[in-house]
């Protein structure tokens, strides 16, 4: 590898390199969806604003593209498909319906080809002509590079930088300004992406393994860690140096692990003394010296290196990071892998971090504190913690703050549990019962079946939040979650189930009626989290709030997935003990608003009148796999698909739900249908924003 050839790419001069690029059989089918490729966008967005911010045009580095040079001038990919593909998806979504604002003239073909793949060739082929996605259906067409292609339209629309309006015909001509025009300018000439060759003598097999088990470099909250304890190495006394550095690698180990429970990165017995004597489901700490008297060894030399170079001067970070002695994982703490390959958190470890830093070192409700971005992590832990005033003493009350969250994360925020071959939803905390009998229960009720129970109440809320916002960055939801939890969980205070869902579900009408569905600009979500209740903006309610909340109810203007989410959730509180479908509906993640009357019909039939076509009233979430399937079809066509779901006691949404027992009711799904759907549907969260006059 040492005479493997780096060259850097612009993104214009990748896509328009004259070169074939060749997509070999043994890669993957394209498989990027939502979150993927909004998180690609919304990088390059964050680095586009940084560099205005700065006022210079910074690079920003996208990744690698690791290629073998074929004969006849291919180069095949070995790794960074997924990347490059949806590159390329992007060029040609913007070569269509970019026109007026982005010249995407130099983009004369798509150097990016598929081994053995015809379906794929074709369905880039036909993007590449123009044909419209949903056109692109069945079995002749790759769906995942279809689903990517609108998917890069949907994410455009929701990160600002085009909107979308409806064209008699049901179609969606997007509206692109000098918003779109800078991000392309900046995307194509200034967003890098190194292509790696490797020499002709490599075994390919061998390489495509080592790439896919590949170790990881150094990431970020490892910088991070290495920084914090060079902070602490500055403390003077050696025993208190000693004992917080010992704290910090304790916690910070036991931390990092998002898919295990906090409990098991200590021993039984500091479980105990931390989690509760014979329980391991409180928290005991009250702050960083109380840490340090229930965890640090009274004598921190046995088993650790000096800590200190020669005259008592701190060390450097290569030493701090060389240090084994320093590595938590080296402690020889039992059970392990305990509920490791059970549980799979909805956060990674890094922006669990930012989570933690904002609760720790929160602002004003006027700012906007932490960003909730990783790409940020070290720059923020520099900015809020090592430059502080007492750098020492802020890095002590973030590592306290830090134990704590897991904790609270783990105990009171929803997790997908992998159980006797099957997942779901799950909401449940670490209970000893004995030395041989430990084991996970509800979090706050005894209900076996899952299904009823206060805990069902809170898991299915913090579910709808999750499925809303599948990607790891900017997750408010979670972050009000953890500010509440934070707050109320004290030792000898427990979280109360009550109060907690009560927030929840306050925060939850905040997000949709103050800023989702808030007439003009709404409020922030740090403001809504952090600001000063008597400060926030106050709703209209009742007949002329309903006509504010329309326009912004209407396809193509809603913000945010989370008023379908969190109007399926109102259906379920009210509906639960009605019928077996309702009481077992779960959240899942669906992306798609689907026309139950559809934009396109199939066999001649006629589109309901453009007003009822678009309203809330003909919408409803489902996924985007069914979405693809079924967009075309009549509504008794999606009817009779469903049916086979409901006989299962499943369905995609409570919303959708109603609206096929309307049609059963009336034997039709035609304008009166739609309005007398969309007035239920108004009542029921009219009924929820009447509560925002009522300050919890």
């Amino acid at each position: 590898m040492n005479d493997a050839g780096v060259c850097p790419f612009s993104i214009r001069e990748l896509l328009g390199d004259s070169a074939c690029y060749l997509v070999p059989m043994y890669q993957r089918n394209y498989a990027w969806d939502e979150g993927e490729i909004t998180q690609l966008l919304r990088d390059v967005l964050d680095y586009q604003a940084k560099s205005d911010s700065e006022g210079k045009s910074q690079t920003y580095y996208i990744g690698t593209l690791v290629v073998f040079a074929r004969e006849g001038g291919q180069f095949e990919v070995i790794d960074g498909q997924q990347r490059f593909t949806t590159l390329s998806l992007l060029a040609n979504w913007l070569k269509h319906h970019g026109v007026g604002a982005v010249d995407m003239s130099w983009y004369h073909r798509v150097n990016l080809s598929f081994e053995s793949r015809p379906v794929s060739s074709r369905t880039f082929e036909r993007l590449w002509q123009g044909v419209a996605s949903h056109q692109l259906q069945g079995d002749t067409f790759n769906e995942g590079l279809v689903n990517g292609f609108e998917r890069i339209g949907d994410a455009l629309v929701s990160l600002g930088l085009v909107s979308n309006k409806q064209s008699k015909d049901g179609g969606k001509p997007y509206l692109a300004g000098e918003r779109l025009a800078a991000f392309c300018d900046y995307l194509f000439k200034h967003v890098c992406i190194s292509r790696i060759e490797v020499p002709k003598d490599t075994d390919l097999n061998h390489f495509f393994e080592v790439m896919n088990n590949r170790g990881e470099q150094l990431e970020k909250h490892e910088v991070v860690k290495a920084r914090l304890m060079a902070t602490l190495n500055r403390i003077p006394d050696v025993h208190a140096r000693r004992q917080s550095l010992y704290i910090l690698a304790r916690v910070w180990d036991a931390c990092a692990n998002m898919e295990r429970y906090v409990q098991y990165g200590f021993s039984p017995q500091e479980r105990h003394k931390l989690f509760g004597k014979d329980d391991w489901g409180q928290f005991v700490p009250r702050d960083f010296a109380h840490l340090v008297e229930l965890l640090a060894p009274s004598d921190t030399s046995q088993g650790d290196a000096d800590l200190s170079t020669e005259g008592g001067k701190g060390r450097t970070l290569m030493e701090i990071l060389q240090d084994a002695s320093l590595d938590g994982e080296k402690q020889g703490v039992p059970e392990e892998s305990a509920g490791s390959e059970r549980f799979n958190s909805v956060i990674n470890f890094s922006n669990f971090l930012l989570h933690v830093l904002r609760l720790v070192s929160r602002e004003p409700g006027k700012t906007e504190g932490v960003p909730l971005d990783d790409k940020q992590l070290v720059d923020q832990f520099e900015l809020r913690v090592i430059n502080q005033d007492d750098p020492v003493a802020t890095v002590q009350r973030f590592v306290y703050g830090l134990l704590k969250c897991k904790y609270l994360f783990d105990q009171f925020i929803l997790k997908r549990e992998f159980a006797q071959g099957k997942d779901g939803w799950s909401l449940q905390r670490l209970h000893w019962y004995s030395k041989d009998s430990v084991s996970y229960i509800n979090t706050f009720d005894d209900n076996e079946d899952g299904v009823e129970g206060i805990n069902r109440r809170i898991l299915m809320l913090l579910s709808a939040f999750h499925v809303s916002t599948p990607t790891l960055v900017y997750k408010h939801w979670l972050n009000g979650a953890l500010r509440y939890l934070f707050d109320a969980c004290n030792p000898g205070q427990p979280v109360e189930a009550a109060t907690y869902l009560a927030y929840l579900e306050s925060q939850a009408r905040r997000f949709v009626f103050l800023r989702f569905l808030a007439p003009g600009e709404g409020a922030s979500y740090y403001q809504m989290l952090y600001g000063n209740e008597a400060q926030l903006p106050c709703i209209e309610v009742g007949e002329l709030g309903l006509k504010a909340m329309e326009p912004k109810l209407r396809f193509g203007h809603i913000e945010n997935n989370f008023v379908f989410n969190f109007l399926d959730y109102l259906l379920w509180v009210k509906e639960r003990n009605q019928d077996e479908v309702t009481r077992r509906f779960e959240f899942t993640f669906r992306s798609s608003v689907e026309h139950f009357s559809p934009q396109h019909p199939m066999d001649g039939y006629k589109t309901v009148e453009e007003d009822s076509l678009h309203a809330f009233g003909n919408l409803c979430l489902i996924s985007h796999s069914k979405n693809s399937r079924l967009s075309n079809f009549q509504p008794n066509q999606k009817k009779e698909h469903f049916e086979a779901s409901l006989a299962r006691n499943e369905i995609d949404s409570l919303k959708l739900l109603a609206m096929l027992r309307l049609m059963q009711q009336n034997s039709r799904w035609q304008e009166a249908e739609i309005a007398e759907h969309q007035s239920q549907m108004l009542e029921v969260l009219a009924t929820e924003a009447a509560k925002m006059r009522e300050r919890p």
